[in-house]
């Protein structure tokens, strides 16, 4: 089984990630807001919220990485560059 390194704060199980996302965004602070706290995992060593990785047991791991960091250091299965591209029209222009 792979594991993520979390800024040595704690390790998570790559296979059960569901979802990755800003901390920033709404949809990710609704979904924080809505999880139980005892489905809430802090690994961010009192530095500030960067990303939220959402797994299949439903538990939320805060993190203090931005998401080029996880994906970089530890080779998830998506690009940092895939993330980064600017959505196209409708003619691809």
């Amino acid at each position: 089984m792979n594991w993520l390194d979390v800024d040595g704060e704690g390790y998570v199980a790559v296979p059960r990630i569901v979802a990755v996302g800003w901390a920033k965004a709404a949809p990710m602070q609704r979904l924080v807001g809505q999880t139980p706290l005892s489905h809430i995992v802090v690994l961010t060593g009192g530095r500030r919220r960067r990303t939220i990785i959402v797994l299949d047991s439903g538990h939320v791991v805060i993190t203090s990485l931005s998401m080029a960091d996880l994906f970089e250091d530890d080779g998830l299965p998506v690009s940092v560059t895939s993330l980064n591209r600017t959505p196209t029209g409708r003619n691809g222009r």
